[in-house]
């Protein structure tokens, strides 16, 4: 993809109509090369999530946060892996959100929780919050919001200023 970039850049000097059809044709390409690499990350499976579960998977990505992270767990146990996988990087995605964006927060709190033949799960924080995107994620929510979708679960964004941001999830269990 570089050398096809390097090439358009050449047409866009002789041939802009030409070159500006490459740089779009390389901006596809991209795009098919970024969804390959999700699918490919989506199924990178921890150990320890295999191993043990959730619950513990997300307790040892609290243990290594340079914030301090509470965990609640009720009645949390076993799911198929892509269910537990993509609540797993979900919440992993928060936390480092949280991590790097939550000015000022002082703990970030999570909860896993199954109840009525759902999981849920919660990541808050006590930082400064933000005004959430209206209508479409980008960044680290949009892949929060697709991993949750692939499993059709949902996820919420509470957030606004001087509230912290609380990142919620469902998903229906069958």
């Amino acid at each position: 993809m570089r050398i096809r970039l390097s090439l358009a850049e050449e047409q866009m000097r002789s041939d802009p109509a030409r070159g500006m059809k490459a740089v779009h044709d390389v901006g596809d390409e991209i795009d098919l090369a970024l969804d390959e690499l999700r699918s490919i990350a989506h199924g990178v499976y921890p150990s320890l999530l295999s191993d043990r579960g959730l619950a513990d998977a997300v307790r040892s990505v609290a243990a290594a946060s340079p914030l301090p992270v509470c965990i609640e767990v009720s009645a949390v146990g076993r799911y198929p892996p892509e269910i537990e996988t993509a609540v797993y990087f979900t919440c992993v995605e928060a936390i480092q959100n949280a991590i790097k964006h939550a000015q000022g927060a002082t703990e970030i709190r999570v909860v896993l929780r199954t109840a009525k033949h759902s999981l849920r799960f919660e990541v808050g924080d006590d930082g400064a919050g933000f005004d959430p995107p209206v209508g479409e994620f980008n960044g680290g929510l949009r892949n929060m919001r697709d991993r949750m979708e692939a499993i059709d679960g949902r996820i919420t964004v509470d957030s606004a200023p001087g509230r912290g941001t609380h990142v919620r999830g469902l998903v229906l269990l069958t």
